[in-house]
């Protein structure tokens, strides 16, 4: 009786084909059959495999015309006979021991799987340990990926990291796809999800040879290679709908979709991506997920989102890329929370100042709700106190008003803080409804998001003090107008690094705050119709709009970003509820909305173009 059926495709490693055979030939399980397929191999492989029949009679060859990785496997698969399936590359060793002590985990246990360690093998002796990350320990368990769901699309794809049972392997036709490359996962990711009872044996029983450049892998054609990702993707996709695993492991295969793409598009030569991104921002823009439920990836992966789905072309990724290599010019620093609830809880300060003329205004969501009050303890610190510190909420989004508001929100009230109610005007509110109540004051807008320094408000209204006829700003970007009196792509606009002189040309972007002196802006600006028509997702654009209008320039003052709450926030892309907002692209639209309905606007920049 046959207990394990080792496969084993071979395709021109005649420098490594003995060890290979070596290693299974001489396995303390003594019960196997030896399934060898020479995929066409045009070197010695083929006599290698004659002697090593003609000396052990447990070998079979199987020569075929060069069909691929894939090919010659399923080949092989087709002439087993034993309880268990093993994969072992032709260029790769295992352990004398490896069978016995899988099969014998394996008959123990009933196991569809047995998961194992192995060892990667480079130049200069240097190894490396590969062994499933289990979030449990899971060493003495039967279990199934609902157990370990990140066994499923992490990148542990190999097919011989694991041993199968033969009956398994059958009834679900689990077979290698024809794909030019990455062939295992079109496997591993069916075979890790159906199983219904997977064990783990923490030893290392493979070595993985990393030195072989002339794999069967490496042969295929490169020329294709980048595109074969996205077949992949469609194929993992497909598989998880028709089985019903979707919605269980859409975060997963999220991840999966964003991270093998770019891991294959930071290994391309320069001259391949061009191509490779515009099939990347297809496959980004297909995905259906929720921006909540993106913002859960990884940083690195999140952020990659991000600007390959703003950027058109890769030559304006490769712009802001300079900024994602450098972190810390781009995302502002975090916020140990742990510390502020402390601080909040025995906060008994007020922060206003009756005798002020600011208001401090900013608005809010049910989604930020429970960040807030981070901000607003901020804002009741500065060391110069406005008269008012208003957050503006829409009654539709708070059915019950306070009684839908966290309680450490609603005692800094007792500190200064003025909650009020509005109709939705979504960002809107944090500037429309205190124009309209306040109108001979200075308001100052702040974001919901972030934790402003103590010196924020004071810094804004010194620079008011020198320019009072500007709106004071922190954080800009310069306006581009082209040669034909039109504006260039907002993407163009660069982020201003520094302070900037009075200018209608300087465009607020929120989030450091901004500061409007009184009658700074044009009366149409409380209009919010014809606003929420020509700038639905970028009110920024709207009070640019109206400060230009009203012959009000914008000055830049240099200081220091605020301290983010959510760091995706800062990436400046990100909306907690649509994934349509994140495409900045839109503000070349609304910009041209704006232009067309107040052409006025172009007139008064004429001078500063």
């Amino acid at each position: 009786m046959v207990k394990v059926s080792v496969v084993i495709a071979v395709y021109n490693v005649e420098n490594y084909l003995k060890k290979c055979l070596d290693s299974v030939i001489n396995q303390t399980l003594e019960d196997i059959e030896i399934i060898c397929v020479d995929d066409g191999s045009t070197d010695n492989s083929p006599n290698i495999l004659n002697d090593y029949k003609n000396s052990d009679n447990r070998i079979q060859v199987i020569r075929q015309e060069n069909q691929g990785r894939s090919g010659a496997t399923n080949t092989g698969l087709k002439y087993v006979t034993g309880d268990y399936i093993f994969f072992v590359d032709s260029d790769d060793w295992i352990e004398l021991t490896a069978l016995e002590k899988l099969y014998n985990n394996a008959i123990e246990n009933d196991s569809d799987l047995v998961l194992y360690d192995s060892i990667e093998h480079f130049s200069e002796n240097q190894t490396n340990i590969r062994d499933f990350y289990l979030l449990k320990d899971l060493t003495n368990e039967v279990f199934t990926y609902k157990d370990e769901k990140q066994l499923v699309l992490n990148s542990y794809f190999v097919p011989w990291a694991k041993l199968y049972k033969t009956s398994f392997f059958k009834k679900h036709n689990l077979k290698f796809h024809n794909f030019l490359l990455f062939v295992d996962i079109s496997l591993t990711v069916p075979a890790t999800l159906l199983a219904e009872r997977i064990t783990y044996l923490p030893e290392v029983l493979y070595h993985y040879n990393r030195l072989n450049q002339s794999s069967m892998q490496n042969t295929k054609i490169k020329s294709n290679r980048s595109k074969v990702i996205f077949e992949l993707i469609d194929f993992v996709e497909n598989f998880l709908n028709e089985n019903n695993f979707f919605k269980e492991l859409e975060l997963n295969f999220l991840k999966f979709k964003i991270s093998q793409p770019k891991v294959m598009f930071d290994n391309l030569n320069e001259d391949s991506k061009d191509e490779f991104y515009q099939l990347l921002r297809k496959c980004f823009f297909s995905i259906d997920s929720s921006a909540k439920l993106i913002s859960k990836l990884p940083l690195e992966f999140y952020s990659f989102f991000i600007h390959v789905i703003t950027f058109d072309t890769y030559e304006q990724y490769k712009v802001v890329n300079h900024y994602k290599n450098n972190i810390n010019e781009l995302f502002f620093e975090y916020l140990n929370k742990n510390d502020l609830d402390l601080k909040l809880k025995d906060f008994n300060t007020v922060g206003i100042n009756d005798e002020s003329d600011i208001i401090v205004s900013l608005t809010s969501f049910p989604e930020r709700i429970n960040e807030v009050p981070y901000t607003i303890y901020s804002l009741l610190n500065q060391n110069l106190k406005p008269k008012k510190v208003i957050l503006w909420l829409a009654s539709e989004e708070f059915p019950n008003k306070e009684d839908d508001i966290p309680s450490i929100l609603l005692n800094l009230k007792n500190n200064g803080l003025e909650i009020k109610w509005c109709e939705n005007l979504i960002s809107y509110k944090k500037l429309i409804p205190s124009l309209k109540e306040y109108p001979d004051n200075i308001i100052a807008t702040a974001d919901d998001d972030v934790f402003y320094a103590d010196t924020w408000l004071e810094s804004l209204y010194n620079s008011y003090l020198e320019n009072p006829n500007s709106i004071i700003c922190t954080r800009s970007r310069k306006i581009k107008i082209n040669d034909d009196n039109t504006f260039d792509k907002y993407v163009n606009w660069p982020v201003s690094e520094s302070s900037e002189d009075a200018s209608y040309l300087n465009l607020f972007t929120g989030v450091g705050g901004v500061l409007y002196p009184s009658n700074s802006l044009n009366h149409e600006v409380l209009n919010y119709d014809v606003a929420s028509k020509l700038c639905p997702h970028a009110d920024d654009l709207w009070f640019w709009a109206m400060a230009v209008l009203n012959k009000t320039k914008i000055v830049k003052i240099d200081f220091k970003n605020p301290t983010s709450l959510n760091i995706y926030r800062s990436l400046e892309f990100s909306d907690d509820k649509r994934l349509f907002e994140l495409n900045i692209n839109k503000n070349d639209e609304q910009i041209k909305n704006i232009i067309n309905e107040f052409p006025k606007i172009l007139e008064v920049i004429g001078d500063e173009k």
